[in-house]
């Protein structure tokens, strides 16, 4: 199918629909739809590189008649969708539009985390301004968007403090978002370690978002085994609370 097109229409988007069928993968698809959750129907089964190579195709042409037409109403319509209208060429107030827009639409953690607006860098104030309506404004897969957009663009000298206190904002039983916090975490404390025990000594992180981070830094290759053991210590006392009486231990056991 020829995807740079100078106007897209209907037609051409149902085409569209029908390529991405014709380009899947059945075992690939059995595959992704064992790994994302409420997915049953909406996987084809078209590999993540495919997917970036179409939307890099279609972003050469009239990128904004093709979004005009998308409908999501696969895994893959969506993130194709998602890396077209990141690829857009704009100002500051359009990506925001932009990213709220397409945060509405992700209900998995596939879409969420493939989908990253790279033009962000070039506006880190205007976006650190904005974050809490990412973070506290929308559910809880705008919230994991908020903190991967935190994760991609602020664990440096300039914003380690404003990703680390976001983070610690945001207070969640929903699996997705703790387990994004958890990620966030250990990925700072590559090269902000001292921060990064401080907030989870801290009390401030529910212990779903600790022992979610304590887990992913002992499991990193790039934490030293000195805070590995300084992890495991935290992740023990939080056991041993647990032991004392907390009816959720055996759920954040299982999910660490």
């Amino acid at each position: 199918m020829e995807l740079v097109k100078a106007i897209w229409t209907q037609d051409d988007y149902s085409e569209f629909e029908d390529y991405l069928c014709s380009v899947s993968d059945p075992g690939y698809k059995a595959f992704s739809a064992s790994l994302i959750p409420g997915s049953e129907g909406k996987i084809i089964g078209v590999r993540i590189p495919m997917l970036r190579k179409i939307a890099r195709e279609i972003a050469k042409g009239d990128a904004e008649s093709f979004l005009k037409y998308a409908r999501g109403r696969s895994n893959e319509e969506l993130i194709v969708e998602g890396l077209v209208t990141a690829s857009k060429k704009c100002g500051f107030d359009e990506l925001l539009e932009d990213i709220l827009r397409f945060s509405d639409k992700i209900d998995n953690w596939a879409v969420n985390d493939i989908v990253k607006f790279t033009r962000i860098s070039k506006y880190r104030a205007e976006m650190a301004r904005e974050i809490d309506r990412l973070l506290f404004d929308g559910g809880p897969w705008r919230a994991r968007f908020g903190l991967k957009i935190l994760m991609d663009n602020y664990l440096d000298d300039e914003y380690i403090d404003l990703a680390l206190e976001k983070t610690a904002e945001v207070r969640s039983d929903e699996y997705y978002v703790y387990m994004m916090q958890g990620w966030l975490l250990a990925t700072a404390a590559v090269k902000y370690s001292d921060k990064v025990f401080a907030l989870l000594e801290s009390g401030r992180l529910t212990a779903d978002t600790v022992v979610t981070a304590v887990g992913k830094m002992r499991d990193s290759r790039r934490i030293s085994a000195e805070d590995k053991e300084r992890a495991r210590v935290i992740r023990n006392d939080i056991r041993r609370e647990a032991k004392g009486g907390n009816g959720n231990a055996e759920k954040r056991e299982t999910k660490a």
